[in-house]
């Protein structure tokens, strides 16, 4: 078996994993935690640390974001904060962008994309499609839900947010995705 093919197995096992702990726990605020600090130590073991940049990118951005729109992060269920910043979007935010970063991946891969335009697309449809199931899972059978009056997305009736804030979910990952390939195309010709 190839070595890119037993990474992209041991990635999806590692994604695979976190999603049976959020069954097995009910903790996802515990479960995005863990994840995100369990991602840093398993591409140091995978000699793959050339990941770190793309982890820190999801990092910064979820960071700025949850910074931003941190009022609106008022859960029904209580979920970890440190002096009232709340740790569930913040951690979930970094490692979901970065998860869709990995299995992006290996699907450009598979896909052979060479065009920044068809790999961009490509990302965007996975992480729209990725973004809206992990949402309504979380929503409707995970409890994850805001204190909010604020009307879900329609069909899938997530994202209980100002469309302003429902627009910066879906463009967030299409965003996060060109920022982390010009990082990467800029570090390259140094």
């Amino acid at each position: 078996m190839k070595k890119e093919t037993k990474l992209m197995i041991s990635d999806f096992s590692i994604i695979f994993i976190a999603l049976v702990l959020l069954l097995v726990t009910g903790r996802p605020d515990f479960v995005v935690l863990g994840a995100y600090f369990l991602l840093a130590a398993y591409f140091f073991a995978t000699k793959r640390t050339n990941y770190y940049y793309a982890l820190g990118v999801a990092s910064v951005f979820a960071l700025v974001w949850v910074s931003a729109a941190g009022q609106f992060y008022d859960y029904k269920n209580p979920l970890l904060s440190v002096l009232g910043f709340k740790l569930f979007p913040l951690f979930a935010w970094a490692t979901g962008l970065f998860c869709s970063f990995l299995v992006y991946e290996h699907l450009a891969r598979f896909l052979k994309l060479k065009k920044f335009i068809a790999k961009i697309l490509v990302f965007t449809l996975f992480y729209i499609s990725a973004l809206i199931i992990s949402e309504t899972i979380g929503y409707h059978y995970f409890g994850i839900q805001l204190v909010t009056d604020y009307p879900g997305l329609p069909l899938c009736n997530c994202i209980h947010a100002p469309l302003w804030f429902q627009i910066s979910y879906l463009l967030m990952g299409p965003v996060y995705f060109a920022a982390c390939y010009l990082l990467e195309k800029y570090c390259k010709k140094k």
